[in-house]
């Protein structure tokens, strides 16, 4: 069996779950499907790293999601780190007595 009959297994075997999880990260179809396709690469690249098979999916996984990262980081990072408006029923009047109860039972 020669290297690239490898690849084509493991995309064959990998490929649902692996763009599963990514659409997860990534929201443009196209851009998910080259992170797969670099992390495919990455992986086939660097098997011999791999220490056990069984670990490759999560193994890929991981290259995925550092390669989505890489691509759509800046944004990512922005969409994250963003500060977040209190709700507006905290803004609009102080707790009543039947929120500071509610509050102090689940406490």
């Amino acid at each position: 069996m020669n290297g690239l009959d490898v690849y084509e297994i493991l995309v064959r075997e990998h490929q649902d779950m692996l763009l599963a999880y990514v659409s997860g990260i990534v929201d443009d179809h196209a851009l998910v499907e080259d992170v797969c396709q670099e992390a495919f690469i990455d992986g086939f690249r660097n098997l011999a790293a791999l220490r056990r098979d069984e670990s490759f999916p999560a193994w890929l996984r991981t290259i995925a999601r550092h390669r989505a990262l890489l691509l759509c980081g800046n944004a990512i990072a922005r969409r994250c780190s963003a500060p977040r408006p209190s709700p507006a029923w905290r803004r609009s009047s102080p707790p009543s007595n039947k929120h500071r109860v509610l509050a102090s039972a689940i406490a």
